[in-house]
């Protein structure tokens, strides 16, 4: 929660998201001019939605409210109570201060580590010089079985090409009773079978762990018509606006620009 007379840092709700106002966008972005580019491009992509926060005189409740549910008056969600909103139900400044909410797809986005996925194939897409089918993560079962095989992070065809690919958060492509080989060759085995072209490995880490690396080269050593990329997300971009600082925690925020990879090349294929 922001200290006593702090008002670029957005307010927390209850709901657990954080909401944004002009003051607070403009300190994440770096400037005013970057501020009003920000917010006028994601509010045209429905990206940000304005709306102010006020505070029911009856019970007490603090809750945001969509510029499309006011006019002089506002209903509190709690209470039912319908009244005009003066100065008491927002408090600063002298005049109601628009504040932003993320889009909820974009929330639960970066909630559940999608912005890796989102990043690769954002730049899997510009590199393309046709056409560009993606598909959202597919879980991969074996013919006739039930039975969960693996995961696919990535599955696009760009150019008429088909890619797979898998994206971490951590650079590594270890996980619980799985080791970096077993997933590396798991990858080279549905990428034969699926008649893949290419297959990604991105992390927004600074580079994959060296038994990932070794994996996913010794995996795929034997099959040089099949392209391999490893690709570095980093999250420390100097990018557009910060979608992270919708959470509660500010100082946890992750700068991320959409779509692309590392705006200064850093990247291994």
């Amino acid at each position: 929660m922001p200290g006593k007379g702090i008002f670029d840092e957005g307010v927390p709700l209850k709901d657990e998201r954080r909401y944004l106002n002009f003051a607070a966008i403009v300190k994440l972005v770096g400037g005013i001019p970057s501020a009003i580019e920000v917010i006028d491009d994601y509010i045209s992509k429905e990206v940000f939605y304005r709306g102010l926060i006020l505070k029911c005189s009856r019970c007490s409740n603090v809750d945001w409210f969509s510029i499309s549910e006011i006019t002089h008056t506002f209903t509190c969600r709690r209470c039912g109570k319908n009244q005009q909103f003066r100065k008491s139900n927002w408090k600063h400044p002298d005049e109601p201060s628009w504040f932003y909410k993320l889009d909820e797809i974009a929330y639960q986005a970066l909630v559940n580590n999608s912005v890796v996925p989102i990043l690769t194939l954002g730049a899997l897409r510009e590199k393309c010089n046709d056409s560009f089918l993606f598909c959202p993560e597919l879980r991969i079962s074996e013919h006739g079985t039930e039975k969960h095989f693996m995961e696919l992070d990535i599955c696009c065809i760009p150019d008429g090409k088909l890619c797979i690919g898998e994206a971490k958060s951590n650079g590594t492509l270890a996980t619980k009773g799985v080791s970096a080989s077993t997933a590396a060759t798991k990858y080279r085995d549905l990428a034969v079978k699926l008649g893949a072209t290419r297959v990604v490995f991105s992390t927004s880490s600074d580079a994959w762990d060296n038994p990932s690396e070794t994996a996913i080269d010794s995996a795929f050593s034997t099959l040089p018509h099949i392209q391999v990329s490893k690709w570095q997300t980093y999250g420390g971009y100097q990018s557009a606006t910060t979608l992270a600082a919708f959470f509660p925690q500010m100082e946890n925020c992750v700068c991320c620009e959409l779509p692309g990879l590392d705006p200064s090349g850093r990247r291994h294929t």
